[in-house]
């Protein structure tokens, strides 16, 4: 099949699923998005790069790696938390070289509030990677944002900022267990940011407590997978962080509803070939959802397609009209104004015009419809 054909039957099959689920996306990325427009490392790349790049008395990457699986169970999750956590006492020693004085002096005060070195050691290089790589196709996407609800990420960079501006973002677990979640016009970074480096998930201490909150974050999230259609970037069809993902929300919806959730997923990986299919996924508790997964080289026909659901109102606009409406029901305060503006070519509302409770419409201040019927539709 020629590129151009597969290429279009890419659009038209994501196409589809959108307009049977009638609302514009969720993305959920990983490392692979990182890899494709900035260069950054995967998880083991990155651990790889510190040892390399610490020296004495930190060993070769190998060492740490083979001791990790030899003492676990050879999940993903169980040994690269291991392998940081065997680092990190070497990291500690190494600091004390002279190369190092500078760098120790500039982040003394986080060491000494009790972020660990190493995290803040990754951050520093996580920083400096910039989405300068395939720009055109990362472009598509950009142009696209409108039509994205919201992102999920278990990066810790900070590409999903940069193609999406103005969405708020939440990195730190409490962040996302205890505020009041839109689930329209936000990133949820579940692994942490380097913005935070002691918001990241790296260690077996971080993982422990992540595993502690599992549930309470599943249930967070559930009503996203729920309602909209996740578009996976980035991952393995079988990384790990995706099967505990999927594993606890058939846990919590149980079989049958956790069959039509999946029917709403959309997997796609990077491949030289060229395929899509229906491919069962079997989860930890022995269920099997079936979603569509999508192996290609070029990214672009599947940005394009999310771009053309017709996605009358940001998804920034309805995050703050939604906020606000939250505010006003929990704190009991009424209307101070209404102002009929026209919402559909607005990103953002106006900052002058935020009062405690603004309510924002198009034409007739058509609050309810603004905020969910009006949602997406697809051409």
């Amino acid at each position: 099949m020629a590129d151009t054909d597969f290429n279009a039957q890419v659009r038209e099959t994501i196409l589809h699923l959108l307009a049977e689920a009638n609302r514009v996306p969720f993305l959920f990325v990983g490392s692979g998005m990182s890899r494709r427009y900035m260069g950054a490392e995967d998880w083991d790349g990155l651990l790889k790069w510190v040892c390399e790049n610490a020296g004495s008395p930190m060993k070769p990457y190998f060492q740490y790696k083979l001791t990790a699986e030899s003492e676990g169970d050879g999940k993903k999750n169980t040994v690269y938390p291991h392998i940081a956590s065997l680092m990190e006492r070497d990291f500690l020693d190494a600091i004390n070289q002279p190369k190092f004085a500078d760098w120790v002096e500039t982040h003394r005060a986080e060491f000494e509030s009790g972020i660990s070195p190493m995290k803040i050691y990754i951050a520093d290089h996580l920083s400096s990677f910039q989405p300068t790589l395939m720009t055109e196709e990362l472009d598509i996407l950009r142009k696209a944002t409108r039509h994205v609800a919201g992102v999920i990420t278990t990066n810790y960079d900070g590409l999903m900022e940069s193609v999406f501006p103005k969405y708020d973002v939440y990195i730190r677990q409490e962040d996302l267990l205890f505020s009041p979640l839109m689930g329209i016009g936000e990133i949820y970074k579940i692994h942490g940011s380097a913005t935070d480096p002691s918001s990241m998930v790296i260690n077996e201490r971080d993982y422990q407590r992540l595993r502690e909150h599992q549930d309470y974050l599943t249930s967070k999230i559930l009503t996203i997978f729920g309602e909209y259609p996740i578009i996976f970037l980035g991952y393995s069809l079988n990384d790990q962080d995706i099967r505990e993902i999927i594993s606890s929300i058939a846990s919590c919806a149980g079989e049958t509803r956790a069959r039509e959730i999946a029917k709403r997923f959309i997997f796609v990986q990077y491949s030289d070939s060229r395929a899509i299919k229906s491919a069962s996924y079997e989860v930890d508790n022995g269920q099997t959802v079936e979603m569509t997964a999508i192996s290609t080289p070029d990214f672009a026909p599947i940005y394009e397609a999310i771009a053309k659901t017709n996605q009358r109102y940001a998804p920034k606009v309805l995050n703050q009209i939604l906020r606000q409406l939250y505010k006003a029901s929990y704190t009991g305060t009424g209307a101070e104004s209404v102002v009929a503006v026209e919402l559909s070519h607005m990103d953002e509302l106006p900052p002058n015009k935020n009062g405690p409770f603004a309510v924002w419409c198009g034409w007739v201040c058509q609050v309810v419809t603004v905020l969910r019927s009006s949602l997406p539709q697809v051409r």
